[in-house]
């Protein structure tokens, strides 16, 4: 079982974020209804889920308040801004399912092919950029046109590059345009080394595993 301190120390330990901050944040989030709360004499017991909300809630640069809304908004982003309202379900529907797949593959998975990836969570406005070896661009090159694809009556807009597929997904907004900037001023962004939250994730839920 991972209990909330279980958590918290893992991801001060491996990922970096400051020991009192995780605490604040992780307390913050059970408040919300975020991460469980646990019973009398019983410790809240976590899922792989909640301690990728945990981190995901130290990497964005808010105040404790606003913790617990921008988790949940950053974990529903789509890839590239699109709308998938009746897309197939093949195709990847947020930030949080490609989180989960990501976290399934550290703890029960080839790890070795994850280590070198890296997780941007920019704060200055919301966005999650998945780095890997594929790919380093941080936007999506505007030499990618989109095309119209109708999905069950619907346009909805997909690259049609070749090599698309080598790119990282980036998850914004629905609607946003993942060529430009959204926002003004100075990028700000917080950088989560695979290999770390590998390690993070691993000690916490791959004991359980095997």
């Amino acid at each position: 079982m991972t209990t909330t301190k279980d958590a918290v120390a893992a991801v001060a330990q491996h990922i970096g974020f400051d020991p009192p901050r995780v605490s604040a944040v992780a307390r913050r989030m059970t408040e919300a209804g975020l991460l469980p709360s646990g019973a009398p004499r019983t410790p809240p017991s976590l899922e792989v889920e909640h301690v990728l909300a945990l981190v995901l809630g130290c990497a964005i640069d808010a105040p404790l308040r606003a913790v617990p809304a921008a988790v949940t908004g950053y974990l529903a982003l789509i890839p590239h801004g699109a709308d998938l309202t009746g897309a197939p379900m093949s195709v990847p529907r947020t930030a949080g399912d490609v989180l989960a797949v990501w976290a399934e593959i550290a703890i029960n998975g080839d790890a070795d092919t994850i280590r070198r990836d890296r997780i941007e969570v920019a704060s200055s406005w919301p966005e999650i950029g998945l780095h890997t070896p594929r790919g380093v661009a941080r936007f999506i090159p505007a030499v990618i046109n989109t095309a119209a694809w109708h999905w069950g009556g619907s346009t909805r807009f997909v690259p049609i590059d070749a090599n698309a597929a080598a790119l990282q997904p980036r998850f914004q907004p629905t609607g946003a345009n993942p060529n430009l900037w959204q926002d003004h001023g100075h990028r700000r962004a917080t950088t989560i080394n695979g290999a770390a939250l590998v390690d993070c994730l691993q000690s916490l839920f791959q004991k359980e595993a095997t």
